[in-house]
């Protein structure tokens, strides 16, 4: 597992996507990253990862991308890439990421199957109780 990175902001927060349920990590980080117009500051490889890459706005995207949104002091995790199997080593490089990178916090966007009413379309989990000031619900019950 390789970290490469060509800046090294600090003080920043993470958010980090990856495929899941509905593909809602990927999607949302993509979006993120196009709409914040974040430039790309490095990608994390391993060996036996899915040789993938996809072609987005005639450029091509990685299988696991590090993205850096300036104004807000953001860095963007974005994968393609199936990590099923890899989850230890990626937690490991997210871990080893946070620290070259002094992270404030990380956010970490998935599809949940949820036990509650329906319409709900976001949710929080956190030991930090900072979310539910912002108007979305605590996860109370589901899988991630």
């Amino acid at each position: 597992m390789k970290i490469e990175l060509s800046k090294k902001p600090k003080n920043v927060t993470i958010i980090e996507g990856f495929p899941g349920v509905g593909l809602v990590g990927t999607i949302t980080t993509e979006f993120l990253i196009d709409h914040l117009k974040a430039e790309k500051i490095g990608r994390i490889f391993f060996h036996d990862m899915t040789p993938l890459v996809a072609v987005h706005a005639g450029k091509v995207v990685e299988p696991i991308g590090i993205f850096y949104d300036k104004k807000n002091k953001i860095v963007i995790l974005h994968a393609l890439t199936d990590v099923k199997g890899k989850e230890w080593l990626i937690s490991e490089a997210l871990d080893g990421l946070c620290k070259q990178l002094n992270a404030k916090e990380i956010i970490g966007i998935e599809g949940v199957g949820s036990i509650g009413e329906a319409g709900n379309s976001a949710f929080y989990y956190s030991a930090n109780k900072k979310w539910g000031n912002v108007g979305i619900e605590e996860l109370k019950e589901g899988v991630v």
